[in-house]
């Protein structure tokens, strides 16, 4: 184990991340081709990618006729399958831990999945699953403080001017413009990104799932390296003396652009984080991180079942590879259509002067010129050979393949198949779910994984004023089906000074209903609820519930059925509130509605009237 860090050290680890860098751009950089994907979903051709113009390029270019469109929808069904919106995450109390604290911690994660847009963050990560095969979320804790040095323009303002003219006479302040003022703090609280592919390497010497090394490459400007992180002041001041004041502007370290590098080392003791820049080998930091929560701080999602690889192949680009050949398959034919058209053959010879060239100006079709005849008429037509159907059920076969790839069918991209059988369209919709399916159970394990880290942060960190609304649907007792009480709390304020971190006793697990997270199919969920309502009405399962002590909360069914129906608005328009007064008038008007208007009588009031009636007959 490393406590500190001499300089053959820092070389080594240098060289180290040289040699990471080396394996991820044969592995990953050279075998993804990133440009080349991003071509094929813009629909452009691999010409345009080596001769640079991707973002410029010729729009009537016809290298190549097909364009990736069966590729660019159903990357585009992505998101609506795999993640919609952000699901809820449910904090459950295992060991020392009571309910109280797994409703706490279920607000916070889902507060902080507001406050840092993982919507967006999570979207992103999924694409670049599906574009690289590789998508990355880096998880910590962060306190920033405030810059450590003011902007250039308030400087004479907060001085004043009689300080500025001090300042530029070299005439040293006071002890009271001296003193150095304390740093404040910023903002605190969990942070959680989405981080490219292309800036995240791993261990050369690792797979996937064994990697302790990782080297995240991030961009930088010197002036955010000084005023925006916990780095060493000396290897700071050399960098900034080395780089900065050539134009002499004062606002030139905003626009120095430097690679910052991040070695993040798991050791027996722990992990510990080695930084520097590319421009100037020397350690900005080395130390351990006091986070104690599991692994590297990095969490991957992958969607393929690739065992022992470094950096997994994406659905993407092997799609790539077919539709390369599919691109190939469809010049062959349009140059072969295109050399095989029709053409008139004409005598010139019986033309008058003029006539010639008026016909070639105003052509339909290639004209070929002759000086004999070639027939009894000066004027014939020659056909091309009709062109061969191999072409076109080769370029149907890649295309099954390509969307077969991708993960999903014909019937769903394009509402159309060239399958000869319903069964054959039902088994290609079945294979779709099953593999949406199984993409999906890898994005419930990637967030839950996010979740533990993120709660042990928050046992650890959370020192920060915060304001949480705990409700009902936080937590519930499995077993009596006690939900929580409703209330605001809040932390680090004058009502209570102490933070959150002291109120999250115990352990917790986590839990996600992934289906929440895709895009809901009402129709069926609102015929299903429906469905329940008529099941939970039968009187014998009515009776049968209540032997065993339970009811079924039908308005709470039909208050979820109401939920799923589409183009109705805000569905508690439709409800109203009542007191009891209104519930027993209610109740009034049904029974005499029932009773012809007559309120209903009691058992001994029945009893009298039947013995009156039996008096009068006798009489």
């Amino acid at each position: 184990m490393l406590t500190d860090l001499s300089t053959l050290d820092m070389g080594f680890y240098v060289e180290y991340s040289k040699k990471m860098r080396t394996c991820w751009e044969k592995e990953f950089a050279e075998q993804i081709d990133p440009l080349l994907m991003r071509a094929f979903y813009r629909g452009k051709n691999k010409k345009q990618v080596e001769s640079g113009q991707l973002y410029n390029q010729n729009l009537n270019s016809r290298e190549h006729f097909l364009t990736m469109s069966r590729i660019f929808q159903s990357t585009n069904t992505i998101l609506p399958n795999l993640y919609y919106q952000n699901p809820k995450i449910m904090a459950l109390p295992i060991r020392q831990a009571d309910p109280s604290s797994a409703a706490l911690m279920t607000s916070a994660l889902n507060y902080y999945m507001k406050v840092n847009f993982q919507k967006q963050e999570n979207q992103e990560a999924v694409m670049n699953t599906w574009f690289f095969g590789l998508g990355w979320k880096k998880i910590g804790y962060r306190t920033e403080f405030t810059p450590k040095s003011q902007d250039p323009e308030s400087v004479l303002e907060n001085k004043g001017f009689i300080g500025g003219v001090k300042s530029i006479l070299g005439i040293k302040p006071d002890n009271n413009e001296s003193k150095s003022r304390l740093e404040m703090v910023d903002y605190e609280g969990l942070f959680n990104s989405s981080e490219s592919p292309m800036n995240v390497m791993l261990d050369h010497k690792a797979d996937l799932r064994n990697c302790k090394v990782i080297l995240h490459r991030i961009p930088r400007t010197l002036y955010e390296l000084k005023n925006f992180g916990n780095y060493d002041e000396k290897t700071l001041q050399e960098i900034f003396d080395k780089m900065s004041y050539k134009s002499g502007s004062r606002l030139e370290d905003r626009e120095i652009d430097l690679m910052l590098n991040e070695l993040h080392i798991q050791q027996r003791n722990g992990v510990w984080i080695l930084s520097w820049v590319d421009e100037h080998e020397k350690p900005l930091r080395y130390d351990k991180s006091t986070s104690q929560s599991l692994g590297l701080g990095f969490e991957p999602l992958v969607f393929s079942n690739e065992p022992g690889v470094r950096y997994p192949v994406s659905h993407m680009k092997v799609a790539s590879q077919i539709q390369e050949n599919l691109d190939y398959l469809v010049t062959l034919l349009i140059r072969k259509i295109d050399g095989m058209r029709n053409t008139l053959l004409m005598n010139e010879k019986i033309l008058a002067p003029g006539q010639k060239r008026a016909i070639e100006t105003n052509k339909i079709n290639g004209i070929a010129w002759t000086n004999k005849s070639f027939s009894s008429a000066d004027v014939q037509q020659l056909n091309s050979s009709s062109v061969s159907n191999d072409l076109p059920y080769l370029i149907n076969l890649l295309q099954q393949n390509a969307t077969e790839i991708l993960g999903t069918d014909e019937q769903t991209i394009a509402g159309r198949s060239k399958n000869k059988t319903l069964g054959q369209d039902e088994l290609a919709n079945l294979g779709t779910q099953i593999r949406e399916s199984g993409m999906l159970d890898k994005v419930r394990d990637w967030m839950i994984r996010q979740a533990k880290i993120e709660g042990q942060l928050l046992k650890q960190y959370s020192n920060s004023e915060l304001h949480l609304q705990i409700t009902g649907k936080d937590y519930s007792d499995r077993q009596t089906g006690q939900s929580q009480e409703e209330k605001w709390v809040e932390f680090m304020t004058i009502n209570n000074p102490l933070g959150m971190k002291h109120s999250l006793q115990g352990e917790f697990d986590y839990d996600i209903n992934i289906y929440e997270a895709i895009k809901p199919d009402k129709e069926n969920l609102r015929k299903q609820y429906l469905e329940m309502i008529t099941i939970g009405s039968n009187p014998v399962i009515q009776q049968a519930l209540l032997q065993n002590n339970k009811k079924l909360r039908v308005d709470l069914v039909f208050e979820n059925a109401l939920k799923n129906f589409e183009n109705i608005g805000d569905y508690e328009t439709y409800l109203e509130s009542l007191d009891s007064t209104q519930v027993a008038a209610i109740q009034t008007q049904q029974i005499l509605m029932q009773n012809g208007g007559n309120l209903p009588m009691s058992n001994q009031q029945k009893l009298i009237e039947s013995k009156s009636k039996q008096e009068e007959v006798a009489t």
